[in-house]
């Protein structure tokens, strides 16, 4: 999934759910350069509730914000996984260059491995290393919960992607048909100078 902008303005719901139907089959799950917003108790981004038959997961480029306007919020708000099948167990896994940000309280339940929660910090480094070249921090859109592809233009994260058109070249271009230049901006827009 590249190049869009996913807006969930519904409380308690999970923003991407993977089940594996067939268990004959491995599955992957690749997110570049997407605009993921999350409203309220969102539960989460990915529900990745069968986490054995995932052989790969690549996140690279997006923006992950979540307005967290109610003051609570669940844990584990980028991934999630039930116990006993834990993340670590994917074969492949690249996570890097991501940018999040949750308007109120702290990162400390970033991600659930199994039955372990897991910070940010813990996240970048800890035996993850994952979003090593990854960021967190305050992430303003031109008009967040607009209509229109131009209110998620934000300053936040220009230049901080990492350039994959060699592997994905589909990725030349943003949301608009915009060229991507060799440091590409995260998220699903391209920043143009009017």
């Amino acid at each position: 999934m590249y190049n869009n902008i996913w807006a969930a303005d519904v409380p308690d719901q999970v923003m991407i759910t993977l089940w594996a139907f067939d268990a004959s089959y491995s599955y992957s799950l690749r997110l570049f350069n997407n605009t993921f917003i999350l409203k309220k108790n969102v539960e989460t981004l990915a529900s990745l509730s069968q986490w054995e038959f995932l052989d790969t997961l690549i996140m690279k480029n997006n923006i992950v914000y979540c307005d967290n306007d109610v003051g609570s919020f669940s844990p584990y708000w980028v991934f999630s996984e039930p116990s006993g099948t834990e993340y670590s167990s994917i074969d492949s896994v690249d996570i890097d260059y991501n940018y999040y940000w949750k308007t109120t309280g702290d990162n400390n339940d970033f991600v659930i491995d199994g039955d372990s929660y897991i910070s940010f910090a813990t996240w970048q480094g800890g035996g993850y290393l994952n979003d090593v070249n990854g960021a967190e921090g305050t992430i303003a859109f031109s008009n967040l919960w607009g209509t229109d592809i131009a209110d998620y233009i934000t300053t936040t994260g220009r230049g901080l992607g990492v350039d994959i058109t060699a592997e994905y070249p589909e990725l030349a271009t943003d949301i608009n048909g915009t060229a991507r230049d060799a440091s590409p901006d995260v998220g699903a827009i391209e920043y143009e100078a009017p």
